[in-house]
């Protein structure tokens, strides 16, 4: 397969390169065309082209169309390896317009074989690439033998193999004997690294590729059945058999003397190529190793570990994991860690052990106590030997120390407290400065900041069997809001989903931003913050990056050393005042814009024999204010739209005078019912009344219930409504003419 594929690529390479030759295409005017040869590929070989008569043509020749032409290959050999030709395969590409591709062809040449192709009328190339063997050499030393089958070409047998092809060694040894390595070499003697599967004594790789005849050293060793252990003084195994053959299961148990553990246990063979070997043996739940025999003499060996144990009253362990109950490694630097009693405090953790014979014995220097009850010590050497950690406790009194002053002050600090005590404060500061934080400081200069507990000003730590000194801590400053109502102080990548965004204080340098919340009937101007540089007033203006329904946010600007204040301008909205006054009764004394909130006074005024009514219409039926009057005058607070005062103006009955009841119209013989009081009724219905106030239409004189309908002037549909009352209000989607009708009634309005 893979000399198939670097065939296509040769005759791809050589179709390139024929698109970029400039050669000129056709005959000339002698009637020739012109060969070109070009070099052998891979090396190794070289060729020649010549005529029927054996004239051998130079590199660039010029021949008629037509000529026969043969090609032979000489082959070189290299005592290093390289043998005769494997194949060569020849490509003639010939060439019409320019970088036009007319034909070609890639014919193998057979071993020993000339080839023969004959001339076109075009320019052509002639490209040999050539593929050598190589040559892998066998040496075998020991009691065994290794045969070569090449699985890519089974027709070429004995030493010679291509570049790239898949060889398989077939191993085998003698009885009594094993393969234990195999090496390889390359024509310059180096070691060659290749991988190597021994498994059912069959090895295999692949050949690099590269050119080179190769060398393979194979040893075959006699197997060795002797068994024996090295587990050191205080472990023994039981039932381990001085010998045993090769792949043989082998089972052993092993006992260890108080305070000693194997951590593990592997063969190890005499024989480090011996692959079989070197493998931990595991116990099964009685306690049975289980093992399988090498091929070379193999000694059972353990990884031993020693007991630690403790003389306290409370808790105390070593720092550092171990899978096995108690048991540590020799040579390895641990810590001990201690926990305090609720009454007592860890004074001193000793040691002792015996190396051989003495007794040895130290104290451990403790580095610090936390506030999680924890003691640290300095590291601990595990000597090869059991060892015993004795822990003493009492009660330690130390000093508690306050560099704390200036702007921040601790209030209710003792001078000193116990080891384990919990230590209560509260830190007071300036207004507009807090603590970011309040390190406590050690002996020596150790700190323990994770102890320091703060909620609302009150600060707590656990005290330490040491002297601790507050330190100054460090600052951070207010950001107060001039508008409180619905700004905040964030941080850029806070989450506004939650309370934990808003920060009354930040850090100098600390990346701020302002979130202004929209006002009901208010718009947001400009946002400053302004701050104490000395004695100077610094003042900047604050951008509004981007607004949402619910508010806007500010740039960023770094925090500054001091308090900052930041305040926010508001404008008010104004909204449109109308009126429709009617042809009777007029409104007087009434603003055409308010803003929102703002309190509308206005009083009606109608001719001698006419009196009012008086409502407030809103857009499309939305609630409006509340209308209230009182002595004449008509009062309102101004809402988020446009208000239409709409008067409907009405004559004033006249009083019916004092009759005798033999006037009644009831009982009039002419039959006449109607009385003079229903004469005026009827006189008093009036027609639409419309104004326009920019979209906004008011439509008055209306009965409730019936319906109203715009229309453009083309007779389509604006709008379909029911009037709930004698008056509303349409807003109109465009300016343009309309035609408005209620029941008989119609009017063309105009709406800018």
């Amino acid at each position: 397969m893979k000399f198939w594929i670097v065939f296509v690529l040769l005759m791809i390479v050589s179709m390139a390169y024929a698109e970029d030759s400039e050669k000129k295409d056709g005959t000339d005017e002698n009637g020739t065309v012109m060969l070109v040869q070009r070099k052998v590929k891979n090396g190794g070989a070289t060729y020649r082209v010549s005529t029927e008569d054996g004239t051998i043509l130079a590199d660039s020749a010029r021949v008629k169309p037509g000529t026969v032409l043969y090609v032979d290959v000489d082959v070189k050999r290299d005592d290093e390896g390289v043998f005769m030709l494997d194949a060569a395969y020849l490509a003639v590409n010939a060439y019409h317009t320019p970088k036009y591709y007319i034909n070609g062809r890639m014919t193998e040449i057979e071993k020993g074989k000339r080839y023969k192709f004959t001339m076109s009328e075009w320019n052509a190339d002639v490209n040999l690439s050539i593929f050598p063997l190589y040559t892998i050499k066998v040496y075998v030393e020991g009691n065994g033998s290794v045969t070569i089958k090449n699985t890519v070409r089974d027709t070429y047998k004995g030493e010679n193999y291509y570049v790239s092809a898949n060889v398989v060694f077939l191993v085998d040894a003698d009885e009594g004997y094993y393969l234990s390595s195999v090496n390889m070499r390359n024509w310059n003697k180096k070691p060659y690294s290749t991988s190597i599967n021994q498994a059912n004594e069959i090895t295999e790789f692949s050949y690099d590729g590269q050119g080179h005849a190769y060398e393979v050293d194979a040893v075959f060793k006699k197997i060795d059945t002797s068994l024996s252990e090295d587990l050191g003084e205080h472990c023994k195994t039981s039932g381990l058999p001085a010998t045993a053959e090769s792949a043989d299961r082998v089972k052993f148990t092993v006992h260890c003397d108080e305070g000693y553990f194997l951590s593990k246990v592997y063969q190890e063979c005499g024989d480090k190529n011996d692959k079989s070997c070197y493998k931990d043996i595991s116990a099964d739940k009685n306690g049975i190793y289980s093992m399988t025999k090498g091929n070379s003499a193999s000694v059972v060996k353990g990884k031993l570990q020693y007991k630690v144990t403790f003389e306290d009253e409370g808790e105390s362990y070593v720092d550092y994991y171990t899978s096995n109950e108690g048991f540590y490694d020799s040579g390895i630097n641990y810590t001990i860690k201690a926990k305090h009693l609720s009454s007592e405090v860890i004074k001193s953790i000793s040691y002792s052990y015996y190396d051989g014979a003495d007794s040895v014995k130290g104290e451990l220097k403790l580095l610090s106590c936390s506030a999680n009850k924890d003691c640290t010590s300095g590291t601990f050497n595990m000597p090869a030997a059991p060892v015993v950690f004795k822990v003493t406790r009492g009660l330690v009194n130390y000093g508690v120390g306050n560099e704390l002053d200036g702007i921040c002050v601790a209030k209710g600090l003792p001078d000193s407290a116990n080891a384990g005590d919990k230590v209560k404060f509260n830190v007071v500061c300036e207004a507009g400065y807090a603590l970011a934080e309040l390190p406590v400081f050690g002996e020596e200069g150790s700190s323990d900041l994770s102890s320091v507990d703060s909620a609302g000003g009150e600060y707590s730590f656990t005290m330490p069997a040491s002297n601790v000194v507050l330190s100054g801590g460090q600052l951070k400053y207010a950001v107060i809001l001039e508008d409180t109502s619905s700004s905040f102080v964030v941080f850029p990548d806070a989450d506004m989903d939650g309370d934990s965004v808003y920060a009354d204080y930040a850090l100098p340098g600390d990346a701020v931003r302002i979130y202004v919340g929209e006002e009901v009937g208010s718009d947001i101007g400009e946002v400053m913050f302004s701050y104490k540089n000395g004695d100077e007033n610094q003042e900047m203006k604050l951008k509004l990056l981007g607004c949402d329904d619910d508010g806007c946010w500010s740039e960023i600007f770094l925090m500054p050393s001091v308090p900052v204040s930041v305040s926010v301008e508001r404008k008010k909205r104004e909204y449109a005042v109308a009126k429709n006054n009617d042809e009777h009764c007029s409104v007087e004394g009434l603003s055409a814009k308010l803003f929102y909130g703002g309190a509308a006074e206005f009083t009606v005024t109608c001719d001698e024999g006419f009196e009012a009514a008086v409502s407030l219409v809103c857009e499309d039926g939305k609630t409006c204010p509340v209308l209230s009057e009182k002595d004449g005058v008509y009062s309102f607070v101004q809402s988020l739209e446009t208000v239409l005062i709409s008067v409907e103006s009405s004559e004033i009955p006249a009083k019916d005078p004092v009759k005798d009841p033999a006037d009644d119209p009831e009982d009039d013989d002419s039959g006449n019912g109607d009385s003079e009081t229903t004469v005026v009724k009827n006189h008093l219905q009036n027609a639409l009344r419309i104004s326009v106030v920019d979209r906004s239409v008011m439509i008055s004189g209306l009965k409730p219930g019936s319906s109203v309908a715009v229309l453009d002037m083309q007779g389509r549909v604006i709008r379909n409504v029911t009037a709930d009352r004698n008056a509303m209000l349409l807003d109109l989607p465009r300016s343009g003419r309309y035609l408005l009708k209620s029941g008989t009634a119609h009017k063309v309005i105009n709406v800018r």
